[in-house]
């Protein structure tokens, strides 16, 4: 028996053909083993997508206006409850506004994605990123 599978992650396309030798359809072990062979190979592109690299400290700097107390509360509370956060810190503050470092598990584009997420918008033209 040959089986072919069509994996979608994230926009990219997989295409993988498996045989199975002396398979008969109608014996119910056979059957079990194919389909968990397959959950299994499934499972393995799944993991090796979402795989993290803990090596990675990406470091943040972000501010958010200081007058916005419920926000930087919010904000605080979200980053403790983020899995991939590894630390934050306020390094700097002033009247206009607070500023934070974070030193985060994983790429930009997730930690953007796991943020908006939550409900929150970044202004990430410059170097020091403004939470909107």
């Amino acid at each position: 028996m040959r089986v072919l599978s069509r994996i979608t992650i994230s926009n990219n396309v997989i295409l993988k053909n498996q045989s199975f030798l002396n398979t008969d359809i109608n014996d119910k072990n056979k059957i079990d083993y194919i389909i968990n062979d397959l959950k299994k190979n499934y499972e393995d592109y799944w993991k090796n997508y979402n795989q993290v690299n803990t090596s990675i400290k990406l470091s943040l700097n972000i501010k958010i206006k200081s007058s916005d107390n419920s926000k930087i509360s919010n904000f605080e509370k979200t980053l403790n409850e983020m899995d991939l956060i590894y630390n934050f810190l306020i390094y700097k503050f002033d009247k206009e506004f607070t500023h934070y470092k974070i030193i985060y598990n994983g790429t930009p584009n997730s930690f953007l994605k796991s943020m908006k997420k939550n409900n929150y918008e970044f202004d990430t033209q410059n170097k020091i990123w403004i939470l909107k």
